[in-house]
């Protein structure tokens, strides 16, 4: 059963029309280090936000640097977890939001 709360965040999320949501992660696990394609982060974020998701998945640091402009436009998912050089075979928590 889901909580009140959740649902409600849920369906903000939501495609009106399709009832689906499309996100888009926007960073990886930081022990890979920078992958081409994403050095400037910020200009990734403002493309995939120019693109129009309903969300956008990211790394908490990624989120305090470049997701401001986008806050109540576009829904933000936090990645709390990434893959760690010493457990490579699962996530472990990194982050936590206050």
């Amino acid at each position: 059963m889901i909580g009140l709360g959740k649902a409600i965040r849920v369906q903000r999320m939501q495609n009106p029309a399709s009832g689906r949501i499309f996100t888009v992660a926007i960073d990886h696990a930081p022990s890979y280090g920078v992958l081409n394609g994403i050095e400037n982060i910020q200009a990734v974020v403002d493309q995939v936000a120019r693109a129009g998701p309903d969300a956008m998945v990211m790394m908490k640091g990624t989120a305090e640097r470049c997701f401001r402009p986008y806050a109540g436009r576009v829904a933000l998912m936090l990645k709390c977890s990434t893959l760690s050089p010493f457990h490579p075979e699962r996530d472990v928590w990194v982050a936590q939001w206050h």
